[in-house]
């Protein structure tokens, strides 16, 4: 058990409806027997989460549902004011029944809720999440009940509007079990969609208390307990519901005074913090205005002090005022003088001055000729480096020239040798040819019968002579190439630069 929770314990068996209660002639009226506090010391529970809200005067009402239904799962739409949800949490946790409550608050488009609930979160985790857990609403409202379940107590704590009753048909009204409970808290003078819930409490279980605000709570499943039953009876004007309202009515102004009570107490803890803070900084300014008197009564010492400093010294003033007059006299006399002397320096200076000018102006001269032959001399530079970037080109022709004229040598060198081969070859041709001709002037006169030997060698020579012709213009066309012209004057300087034996 929580510690907090000891003292309302005892507080709760303190509070009975007997003659020494102050409520007891209300609650001895007719039907005020449904809310015996003995069997319902629920009613004088202390709220553990108080904040200004409408509820607070509900807060007795929503503790005693819980005890008499004992919902397994509660659920409350709208947890921006996040009191009726922790009522309910905290009626969990007191009874220790094993239920699940869910906050849900309304998400818009964008995702964003309506505002921070880093307050009701962070209370939430501190005292409740075993069992408590705050969501944003969304389409898919399965994934905030456990599987197979039903809610037994649906608490509205939003404005009613068409969506809110859209989303109620749609998506909370087929999850509600059979002995479920509809609280719907509104503001007195919120019209709502009245039609809808005279639907849902067509069948005349509702209850209505109307106080700072409006609590109907609406019996919708058909299996509810005597007790809730009886609560239900109670209409306004009959027998029984002036003493359960007026109980309510009390029980709940205990909790609205009990918040007023706090915000005083925190405006009082604000204002005793900044009355202290007033008093160190009244004590500062204290003590800096005795600091300021001490420096004032000094400041008023060295004033005294200073003004008969200040007639000693307009007494030597007087007497430096006589000095200052003659020695003005004799200034005067000496700044006559000096006139004079300037006179004769200005005119020397003006001498002096026009020399000046004629030397400038033979320097101007001779820095133009300077500049001129500055002007030269990059002139020159210029051309020297063009000179120079020839030089360097005709060295580079002249080495494309010697490598050529070497290329030219071999490929002459090879040319000779395939001409001297070619005129081995011919000579070899021709001296056959002779041979050849000798023989056949020899074999004329030779028997028919040698006929088809001579026809044989007529072939061979027939053979022989298209070789030397082939041979023949083949050295023909290499004389008469392009490549053996152009190379010509290569092997001509070649024949010109070979050194003589």
């Amino acid at each position: 058990m929580r510690t907090a929770e000891k003292p309302e314990l005892q507080h709760d068996r303190t509070h009975n409806l007997t003659a020494s209660h102050p409520y007891a002639n209300s609650v001895q009226q007719p039907g005020a027997d449904v809310l015996n506090p003995l069997a319902s010391r629920s009613l004088f529970w202390r709220a553990r989460y108080l904040e200004a809200s409408p509820a607070l005067c509900h807060i007795p009402l929503l503790f005693w549902l819980v005890e008499t239904a004992r919902p397994r799962i509660a659920v409350t739409l709208g947890v921006a004011d996040a009191v009726p949800h922790f009522a309910l949490c905290q009626a969990v946790d007191k009874l220790g029944l094993d239920s699940l409550c869910i906050g849900v608050e309304h998400a818009y488009d964008d995702g964003e809720t309506q505002g921070d609930l880093t307050k009701q979160l962070d209370f939430n985790e501190e005292n409740f999440a075993e069992f408590s857990q705050i969501v944003q609403d969304a389409p898919d409202k399965a994934r905030f009940l456990p599987p197979e379940s039903k809610i037994d107590l649906l608490l509205i704590n939003r404005p009613v509007t068409q969506e809110l009753v859209e989303s109620l048909e749609a998506d909370w009204l087929p999850h509600l079990s059979e002995r479920s409970i509809i609280v719907v808290l509104q503001e007195k003078g919120a019209s709502g969609y009245s039609a809808f819930f005279h639907r849902l409490s067509a069948n005349g279980n509702s209850f209505t208390c109307d106080l700072e605000s409006r609590a109907t709570v609406l019996f919708h499943g058909p299996e509810q307990n005597d007790r809730l039953q009886r609560l239900a009876n109670l209409k306004p004007g009959h027998t029984g519901y002036l003493a359960a309202r007026n109980i309510f009515a009390r029980l709940g102004e205990l909790h609205s005074n009990a918040e007023r009570l706090a915000f005083k107490n925190r405006e009082s803890h604000i204002a005793r913090r900044q009355r202290d803070e007033k008093a160190a900084e009244l004590a500062s300014v204290q003590a800096e205005v005795q600091n300021l008197s001490t420096q004032y009564n000094e400041r008023s010492t060295l004033v005294a002090t200073a003004q008969a400093e200040a007639f000693d010294l307009s007494q030597a003033a007087a007497k430096l005022e006589q000095q200052l007059q003659d020695s003005k006299a004799q200034h005067q006399q000496e700044k006559e003088l000096l006139n004079k002397e300037i006179s004769a320096l200005k005119e020397s200076l003006d001498a002096v001055q026009t020399e000046c000018k004629k030397l400038q102006q033979q320097a101007a001269e001779h820095e133009q000729i300077l500049n001129d032959r500055y002007g030269d001399i990059s002139a020159l530079g210029l051309e020297l480096e063009a000179q120079k970037q020839k030089e360097d080109l005709l060295n580079q022709e002249i080495s494309t020239l010697k490598e050529s004229c070497s290329s030219a040598e071999a490929e002459r060198q090879k040319l000779q040798r395939l001409a001297e081969e070619q005129e081995q070859a011919l000579s070899e041709r021709y001296n056959d040819i002779a041979v050849l001709g000798l023989e056949i002037e020899a074999k004329t006169e030779e028997n028919r019968r040698l006929k088809e030997e001579i026809e044989a060698l007529k072939g061979t020579l027939g053979e022989t002579a298209h070789l030397r012709d082939m041979h023949a213009r083949r050295v023909q066309d290499l004389e008469n190439s392009t490549s053996w012209r152009v190379t010509a004057p290569l092997r001509k300087a070649s024949l010109t630069f070979r050194p003589k034996q």
